[in-house]
């Protein structure tokens, strides 16, 4: 195994998984990416499987059940409708940059952008969070991970990006995940999780 590990979860992202699996294949020599397929209806673990056996450093695990994903903006961050955030619709811009600023507020935990999926962590980290205590699922998930990393002393660094709303498909967003990501930084700021 390379160095490197391109983590892609996955939930009914057939139409997507290809491109974004030969895209970053592209971009550099020698890593490796593991698929997790959240037992998507659609064939998107079937589709990850036909990946796999085209290219060896493509692997697949494929999730059950939905237990939880624990269980089994810095400054200069290009912000504007179009920029930022290219082609987001006002409203998801708006839950963005309202979620992080909630996030911070509460946690005081320093990153201008708390809720992104686009991370990378140390192998080191990921050994120090015990992954049977993560308890969030959803987007939340994103925010746990990065709390419990600082608490722990890790140092937290942001690289601006440009964020692309998807072309194919939609989004999981749902009134649901975003309460249940309102909770949760309740939750981690009191330890009550």
């Amino acid at each position: 195994m390379s160095k490197i590990l391109v983590i892609i979860p996955t939930y009914n992202e057939r139409e997507n998984l290809k491109s974004v699996v030969v895209s970053t294949l592209e971009l550099k020599a020698g890593l490796d990416i593991l698929i997790i397929d959240d037992n998507s209806p659609d064939g998107t673990g079937r589709i990850a499987d036909e990946l796999a056996a085209a290219h060896g450093e493509v692997k697949v695990m494929h999730r059950a059940g939905k237990e939880g994903l624990g269980k089994a903006y810095r400054e200069g961050f290009k912000y504007a409708i179009n920029k930022g955030y290219d082609n987001w619709p006002f409203y998801r811009v708006l839950i963005s940059r309202g979620g992080s600023l909630y996030t911070r507020l509460i946690t005081r935990m320093p990153l201008r952008d708390c809720t992104g999926g686009f991370t990378g962590f140390r192998c080191a980290v990921l050994k120090a969070l015990n992954p049977d205590t993560i308890c969030s699922g959803g987007y939340s998930f994103q925010i746990e991970m990065k709390y419990r990393s600082w608490k722990m002393g890790y140092r937290l660094v942001q690289i601006p990006i440009i964020f692309v709303d998807r072309k194919i498909g939609k989004s999981k967003m749902s009134k649901k995940i975003f309460l249940e990501a309102m909770g949760m930084v309740w939750k981690l700021r009191f330890g009550l999780q």
